[in-house]
């Protein structure tokens, strides 16, 4: 069996719990978001596809068991409390402040799978995956976030170009990147789920602000809907029906020592239905953070 070992770190507030009811990493939460971002990426597959190539991958029920185990070990957890929602008064829970380092053990299995996926593929669609995505509560909110500490890019050109290579790899040469921004060309796009359309990475968040961000992050998420009829779902997740965002944010921390907000558009899909016109109001969820200097 191969392995991997990582030292990692929470790098925005971690609201996760097992049954103890207190806040912990856990090793399911960053392989499940592992497998989101392998679905969300693999623009090109549809249904039957992806669940063939998804389980060569990650295992399923009927043919084998998942090649890849996860463990955390070496926890010092930073036990913090935190308001859910930054730009209210209430709701506090507790959580995993920055200060909160682990370690991170993957293992692949010896045998081989008709995808023959390597232990270095998993480990660059584990980087991927922090970079894009967190895990716990609010995750696409800005929460969650971590870092393979040995594994950062250089700076902010190279998150770029390692997003966009793993993109292509995953979906066949469908994304090109123009600036900060790297997009779905939408040859050959399975638009019966949710997909990636973009992704952006803004503005550098000092350190010291990022309570701030994440203030701004919740609010944006307030106005975002104002406009919109209540009752009525968004692209951003609201009322009956409810939706997960289809705005995904997070933090990542490059080797010359910047964070940056990663804004991640995902294909707003409900009942089958794409949501178009005003209720896809990511744009003008984008707009708030702008407006503060963020994308």
């Amino acid at each position: 069996m191969e392995k991997a070992t990582y030292k990692c770190s929470v790098l925005s507030t971690l609201m996760s719990y097992g049954n103890t009811k207190q806040p912990e990493i856990r090793a399911s939460e960053i392989k499940a978001l592992m497998r989101y971002v392998f679905r969300i990426s693999s623009v090109n597959l549809g249904s039957k596809c992806l669940f063939k190539k998804e389980s060569e991958w990650f295992g399923d029920a009927n043919t084998h068991a998942s090649p890849i185990r996860l463990q955390i070990t070496e926890e010092k957890k930073r036990p913090i409390e935190e308001k859910k929602l930054l730009h209210k008064e209430y709701n506090s829970a507790k959580c995993l402040s920055d200060k909160t380092t682990f370690e991170l053990i993957v293992r692949k299995r010896s045998y081989k799978t008709a995808e023959n996926v390597s232990l270095k593929d998993y480990t660059d669609l584990l980087r991927f995956a922090t970079y894009i995505g967190g895990i716990g509560q609010r995750n696409r909110r800005g929460r969650g976030s971590i870092m393979l500490d040995e594994c950062l890019c250089e700076n902010k050109e190279k998150l770029l170009e390692f997003c966009l290579g793993m993109l292509n790899k995953l979906s066949g040469n469908c994304f090109e990147k123009k600036g900060c921004e790297i997009t779905c060309k939408g040859q050959n796009v399975d638009k019966s789920r949710p997909t990636i359309e973009k992704i952006i990475v803004g503005k550098v968040i000092k350190k010291d602000e990022m309570k701030d961000f994440l203030t701004m992050v919740d609010d944006a998420s307030h106005k975002a809907t104002k406009d919109i009829k209540k009752g009525t779902t968004a692209a951003t997740g609201y009322g009956a029906g409810r939706l997960a965002s289809s705005l995904l944010i997070s933090v990542v921390e490059t080797k010359d020592g910047c964070i940056y907000p990663v804004y991640v558009f995902v294909t707003p899909i409900i009942k089958g239905k794409i949501i178009y016109g005003k209720r896809d109001n990511r744009e003008v969820f984008l707009k708030c953070l702008k407006e503060k200097g963020y994308a």
